[in-house]
C-alpha cells in the first residue's frame, strides 16, 4: 500500500478548502481509488433496461419532435403497466409450464424404474417357471421309469403265476384232485 496524499474536498467536507491535506493509507489509481473506479466512471454507469426501453419506444413513436398530451402519456402508461402484467403472468405460465415439465419428466423416471423393475421380475418369474417345469418334467419322467417298472414286475408276476398254475394243472392231471382230508392224514 502506497501513501497518497488527498483533501478533504475528495473526502467529505466540500466547504473547508484551505485545510491542510490528510494522509490516507488507501489504494489509488490516477487519483480515484481503485474500490470506486467503477462507480465513479461515466462508462460503467448502469442504467435501468427498462428505462432504456421506455426512451426507445417513446423516441420511435415521437421521433418527429411531437410531445405527447396528458391523455395520451395517461394511455401509454397505462398500456405499459398492461404490458408489465402480461409479462408477469407470462413468466408465471412459463414457470408453471417448467414445473410441469419438471413433475412430468419425474413421473417418467419413475414409470420407467417401476416398468424396469417389473420386467426384471417378469425375467426372474419365468425362470423360477422354466425350474419347477424340469423339475416336473424330470419328476414325471422318473414316475414313468417307476410305473414301467411296476409294469414290468407285475407281467413278470403275471407269467409266474401263469405257469405256476399250468404246473399245478399239470400235477392234477397226473396225480388227481387232492383233497384236504389227503393232507390231514400225514
Amino acid at each position: 500500500m502506497a501513501m497518497n496524499v488527498s483533501t478533504a474536498k475528495e473526502y467529505g467536507n466540500g466547504d473547508d478548502e484551505d485545510k491542510t491535506p490528510t494522509f490516507i493509507k488507501r489504494n489509488r489509481f490516477f487519483g480515484i481509488s481503485l474500490a470506486d473506479s467503477s462507480s465513479t466512471s461515466p462508462r460503467w454507469k448502469k442504467i435501468p433496461r427498462k428505462l432504456l426501453q421506455e426512451k426507445a419506444e417513446f423516441a420511435s413513436e415521437y421521433g418527429d419532435g411531437q410531445v405527447p398530451t396528458e391523455a395520451e402519456g395517461d394511455i401509454l402508461l397505462h398500456l405499459k403497466r398492461q404490458v408489465r402484467m402480461d409479462r408477469k403472468s407470462l413468466m408465471s405460465l412459463y414457470m408453471e409450464f417448467d414445473e410441469d415439465r419438471n413433475a412430468s419428466t419425474v413421473a417418467a423416471y419413475n414409470a420407467m424404474v417401476m416398468i424396469t423393475r417389473l420386467q426384471a421380475n417378469k425375467v426372474t418369474v419365468q425362470m423360477e417357471a422354466l425350474q419347477y417345469q424340469r423339475m416336473m418334467e424330470e419328476q414325471a419322467e422318473y414316475d414313468q421309469e417307476i410305473l414301467q417298472e411296476m409294469n414290468n414286475l407285475l407281467v413278470k408276476r403275471e407269467e409266474e403265476i401263469k405257469e405256476l398254475e399250468d404246473e399245478l394243472e399239470i400235477y392234477r392231471h397226473n396225480y388227481g384232485c387232492l383233497k384236504a382230508a389227503d393232507f390231514e392224514g400225514q
